[in-house]
Formats: structure tokens, C-alpha cells, sequence
């Protein structure tokens, strides 16, 4: 039998192949790993292409006046020293809206959406009232973002870890960013005044902080929530600064027009019969839609007592605090319309997320238009579906909860709420308790 010898230069080859074939099967990554990596490409492409679908509508540049009409109308009416609070051709309306039951205070068929926006608000649109309404709307959506690119610079101070810049596509693809700018809305304007406060509470600059929410609050009176929740935790300092902040700028339309510029705001926001229009999240509108709008209006006080009792007793940190309470404030508005959701975008930019919040993320990146109603469905679509933004902001709510139980004792002085994704606990400054 005849033996063949094998060449030792052949299976010193073989060997060398063999341990190069093991070193890569051993440096590839896991089947669970690159599923995720598969997971991030398809979610970063579908955030590009719906970036790129909402850019094209939000500039269109025959898109009508929308919400932005009815501040122009009101500024210009201000500008004339007559009612800016009254009709006008260019308040935007809503007509025949298809809602079940008879018509009542919150909600009629017919919505005459006048701006109902505090006085303090009409000044700086005055000046923009004095353009042409589509050359004035354009000088607003460039202004608006230019805001937005100012808040996404201070966030992105906050948190400079490089590995959370793939969030910035997420942000790009939010609805209420978008929304904001198709509809001219003044979102922009609460995102920068709360990213401004959230750069300050990690500064240790509460004064600022405190003159940053004022502004929110003089412009959305809501978020007095948010004052009123820093002073039952650790951060007196920056609540009470807040509310003396919003009174003095409430008060300047007070000195210049006296109080007949409040009755004509009240007496506006008193007749306005749209709480259950579309999109409006409030508990109070989702509730009314079901008929029962005592019920909201109790469920609202309820959640506000619960989040003032946990806060009074717990102290938790101020960024904590204030991302409860920008919930809270959202929830407990008579009109919560999905551009507030922009106002998030500071406390989840550098938050370390479980899968609730993962999931309500995704759910604000979808068009308003893609998933609101259309006329002729179910009463329990007209309750459950008007108001999509209610169940991510709900699920982030839901995950709020779940970290303070888990990351407090109801016993104990300050909370131990982890660290964002990008901080070093060596290096990172600690927000201690205010006087």
C-alpha cells in the first residue's frame, strides 16, 4: 500500500488559515448584536427619509398661514390698539369638525382658533406683524430655526459623549418639531428657554435657571407646575426666582395697556370651544371626549397631588424634578398640542433609556398626519386616537415612575437617580441641595 507524504510548508498553511478563520469567528459579533446594528441602520434611514418628506412640507412655499395667522391677526390688531383677542380674517378655523355627541362649551363643530397666547407674547410679534403675513411667516420659520439649532448646541454641551450624536437624527425626525413648523407655532421658543434651564441646573446657575422657566411659565402659564414642583423639592432658590421672573413679565403688558388687555385674553380663552380638536393630549380633552369631563378635570388634580407629595418627600434632583414636571405640565393643560413635546428634548437627549422610553420615542417620530382620524370613525376612535402624542408622553411618564421607585426609598433625603449616558461620576459636578 502505497503511503503519500504530506508537504510540512502545506499544513503549516492549513494551520496558519485555521487559526486565522478561528481569530475572525471570534471577533465577529453576536447574532444579537448585529440584529441591533441591522435595527439602527433601518431606524436611521427611516428618520432620514421622514426628515427629508417633513422638510419638504413644513418650506413649502404655498403652505397656508395656519396657526401663525392667528398670532399675525392678533399682533396686527395690537399694533392698532384695538381687541388683538377678536375675530379676523386671518384666524385660522376649523369647520364642521366630526366629533360624537351634542356640542358643548370645550367643543363645538365650528372653532374659530384665535390666539390665546398671554399679552406678553404680542410684543415681539408686533414687530413681525409689520410684514406682508407671508413674508412675516418666513421671517418667523427662519427664526424658529435658528432657536431650535441654539437649543441642539446647548444640549449637545451638556452631553458631548460622541456615541449620542446618532439621538440628533431622532431629533430631526420629531413631529412636533416638525409640526411647529408647518402650523408657525412658538414651540421653538419653550425649547430654547428650557434647554437655557436645563444648561443652567447642571451648571449650578439656579438664578438663571429660575429666569429661563419664569419665561415659560409668563409665556404658558401650564408650567407654573414646574416653579411650584422646584420649591416642594430641593430648589427653592430656582422656583421662587421662577415665579417672581413670570410675574415680571407678566406685568408688562399690565403697566403699558392696564387690565383691560387680561379681560380680553380671559374672555377669549373662556369662549374658545376647540379643547377636543385633534391632538390635543391634555387629560381634561381626553377625557371630554368620552363624556366625561369632570372626571379628567379630577384624574388632573390627583396625578398633580401625587407628583407634589413624591417630590415633598423624596427631594429628588432638580433635572429629575423638572423632567416630572414638563410631563405634568403637558398632562394637566386644558390644550396640550404635540408641538410641547420638543420641550422633552433637554431631560432624553442624554438619558439612559429603558424600552418603554425606546418605544416612545419612536411613537413621537410619526406624523400627526399619518395617524390622527379621519371623519366618519368610531366613537372609540374619536377617544382613543385624537390625541396620539398622549401614549408615548404616558410610556415616558410610565418609566419616570418606574426609575424613582426603583431608585428611591419614600424614607429616604435625596433621590439616587442614575447618572445621564455621558457623565463621568468622577468629574461630574453635583447639583446640591439649594437654600
Amino acid at each position: 500500500m502505497r503511503v503519500t507524504e504530506t508537504d510540512p510548508r502545506q499544513n503549516e498553511f492549513e494551520q496558519a488559515e485555521f487559526r486565522r478563520c478561528a481569530s475572525l469567528s471570534k471577533n465577529s459579533p453576536s447574532w444579537p448584536e448585529q440584529i441591533r446594528g441591522l435595527c439602527l441602520v433601518l431606524c436611521a434611514t427611516a428618520c432620514l427619509l421622514l426628515i427629508i418628506v417633513q422638510s419638504i412640507l413644513s418650506f413649502d412655499p404655498n403652505r397656508s398661514l395656519w396657526d401663525f395667522g392667528s398670532l399675525y391677526a392678533s399682533a396686527t390688531k395690537a399694533n392698532l390698539h384695538t381687541n388683538p383677542y377678536s375675530e379676523d380674517p386671518l384666524v385660522f378655523r376649523v369647520r364642521e369638525f366630526d366629533h360624537y355627541g351634542p356640542e358643548t362649551t370645550l367643543q363645538g363643530r365650528n372653532v374659530t382658533a384665535i390666539n390665546l397666547n398671554p399679552p406678553v407674547l404680542l410684543y415681539p410679534f408686533r414687530l413681525l406683524a409689520k410684514l406682508p403675513p407671508p413674508d412675516s411667516f418666513n421671517a418667523w420659520t427662519t427664526l424658529s430655526v435658528a432657536l431650535f439649532v441654539a437649543s441642539l448646541i446647548l444640549v449637545l454641551d451638556l452631553y458631548p459623549d460622541r456615541k449620542l450624536r446618532i439621538r440628533l437624527l431622532w431629533i430631526l425626525s420629531l413631529a412636533g418639531l416638525w409640526y411647529t413648523l408647518q402650523a408657525g407655532q412658538i414651540y421653538t421658543v419653550l425649547l430654547f428657554a428650557t434647554a437655557i434651564a436645563w444648561w443652567c441646573l447642571r451648571k449650578q446657575k439656579y438664578i438663571a435657571a429660575g429666569i429661563a422657566i419664569g419665561v415659560i411659565c409668563a409665556i404658558k402659564p401650564p408650567f407654573l407646575i414646574w416653579p411650584g414642583l422646584l420649591i416642594a423639592g430641593r430648589s427653592k432658590k430656582t422656583g421662587f426666582t421662577a415665579i417672581a421672573a413670570a410675574l415680571g413679565f407678566s406685568a408688562i403688558p399690565l403697566a403699558l395697556q392696564g387690565p383691560i388687555i387680561y379681560q380680553q385674553w380671559i374672555a377669549a380663552c373662556r369662549s374658545f370651544n376647540g379643547y377636543e380638536l385633534e391632538g390635543n393630549s391634555s387629560l381634561l380633552a381626553m377625557f371630554s371626549r368620552a363624556g366625561i369631563r369632570d372626571v379628567g378635570l379630577a384624574f388632573t388634580i390627583l396625578m398633580l397631588l401625587a407628583a407634589l407629595v413624591w417630590i415633598f418627600v423624596t427631594k429628588p434632583d432638580p433635572l429629575f424634578t423638572s423632567e416630572i414636571a414638563i410631563l405634568a405640565s403637558i398632562f394637566a393643560g386644558p390644550i396640550s398640542w404635540i408641538g410641547y413635546t420638543i420641550m422633552l428634548i433637554p431631560a432624553l437627549y442624554g438619558k439612559s433609556m429603558n424600552t418603554l422610553t425606546r418605544i416612545a420615542c419612536v411613537l413621537l417620530c410619526i406624523p400627526v398626519w399619518v395617524v390622527l382620524p379621519r371623519p366618519a370613525q368610531s366613537r372609540i376612535s374619536y377617544i382613543f386616537l385624537t390625541a396620539p402624542n398622549f401614549y408615548p408622553l404616558a410610556l415616558i411618564a410610565i418609566s419616570v415612575i418606574y426609575v424613582a421607585l426603583k431608585s428611591t426609598s419614600p424614607l429616604s433625603d435625596t433621590a439616587a437617580i442614575p447618572k445621564p449616558l455621558d457623565v463621568d461620576r468622577r468629574t461630574a459636578p453635583q447639583l446640591n441641595p439649594q437654600p
